[in-house]
């Protein structure tokens, strides 16, 4: 799995980006798998969610944040995007939900083999979908990182 997220209502999911999937499971743990052409999951490595119960995917591959409703399963069509070239999204790769609702996407190249290559963290209002540029982009210096190890 490459990523965890819990909702208030009990639900959590975990993603699986060489799957092109996700895993549900209800409170009461049923599983379901969101999965199909429908979804149009590319890969997707970051999850959240939002105090409504909506599921958002970072999904890499396609330079898309997709937006499910709780209980999606099956091949679902995502309630919501976020895609388009004023997104400036590059790959997509851990999500973020702060108390306001603001989404908060760190954004990059996902091979090593770029190091210096910049990352982001780019932030979007409570409400961003379609072809939407982030409120804020911090260029974030990930090369610092390796050298660290």
């Amino acid at each position: 799995m490459d990523a965890f997220a819990p909702d208030s209502a009990g639900y959590f999911y975990l993603s699986s980006a060489s799957n092109d999937a996700i895993i549900a499971v209800e409170p009461e743990g049923r599983q379901t798998v969101i999965r199909g052409s429908a979804t149009g999951l590319n890969h997707p490595l970051g999850l959240a969610v939002d105090r409504d119960g909506s599921l958002f995917v970072a999904n890499a591959n396609a330079k898309s944040i997709l937006i499910f409703a709780r209980g999606s399963s099956g091949n679902a069509t995502p309630a919501a995007r976020i895609e388009g070239p004023a997104t400036e999204l590059i790959a997509p790769q851990a999500l973020a939900i702060d108390a306001a609702g603001k989404l908060y996407v760190f954004d990059g190249p996902q091979t090593a083999s770029l190091g210096g290559a910049p990352h982001y963290v780019r932030v979007y209002a409570a409400s961003a979908t379609g072809d939407v540029a982030p409120l804020r982009s911090y260029e974030v210096q990930t090369k610092c990182w390796t050298n660290a190890l």
